[in-house]
């Protein structure tokens, strides 16, 4: 998976690259490596990308798997998205933190915040139905800044979508509950094709 433009170990475009920029910048990877359909699998914002990117090019997608999408309508605010970060955080692993700490500071907050008012100004469920592909729409049963009902509208709103859950998982379901997400993918692409994955 490459880095994308503006986070650590990438450049820094000014402005900051917007949904479908950033999208067009995965559509340039995704054929420069000249890779067969590929399987989507994002998280928060990501998800915003990865719809993005199937309805832009949707010959380079077999499907995808959504986790904890956001923003959800009722958090379309600096200061409610903040107020849920709070309430994630504590649910986070520590770990996490750091991490999470040194992208953002990469990142710088100048792109922080320009990032912030594209993610809360791109509507994702004006998206998802224009999605082609099979998708997969996860959250983790803590997850603080998403609720159920917004994850569920996602997965409805989808021509091919599902939902599922995650016990004691919260937003970052690809970190805190790494071997649950898995078995939910390998689950979903058996659907999609019986036949044995390799790679």
């Amino acid at each position: 998976m490459p880095t994308m433009p503006g986070w650590r170990g990438s450049d820094r475009p000014r402005p900051a690259l917007d949904v479908n920029q950033l999208a067009d910048a995965l559509i340039d990877w995704i054929r420069s490596e000249q890779l067969p359909p590929v399987v989507l699998v994002a998280n928060s914002f990501g998800c915003q990308v990865a719809a993005a990117l199937a309805v832009r090019a949707p010959e380079l997608v077999h499907s995808m798997v959504l986790t904890g999408p956001t923003v959800e309508p009722g958090a379309r605010s600096f200061h409610r998205m903040i107020a849920r970060l709070f309430v994630n955080t504590v649910r986070e692993p520590i770990r996490l933190g750091g991490i999470i700490a040194l992208d953002y500071g990469s990142f710088g907050p100048r792109n922080c915040v320009a990032m912030g008012r594209i993610a809360i100004h791109h509507h994702l469920e004006d998206v998802l139905p224009h999605v082609g592909v099979p998708t997969l729409v996860v959250r983790g049963a803590r997850d603080g800044l998403l609720t159920r009902a917004w994850a569920e509208r996602c997965a409805a709103v989808t021509p091919d979508g599902q939902f599922a859950e995650i016990d004691g998982g919260s937003h970052a379901v690809n970190y805190n509950s790494p071997s649950a997400l898995a078995a939910l993918v390998q689950d979903f692409e058996r659907q999609l094709d019986p036949a044995p994955l390799h790679g």
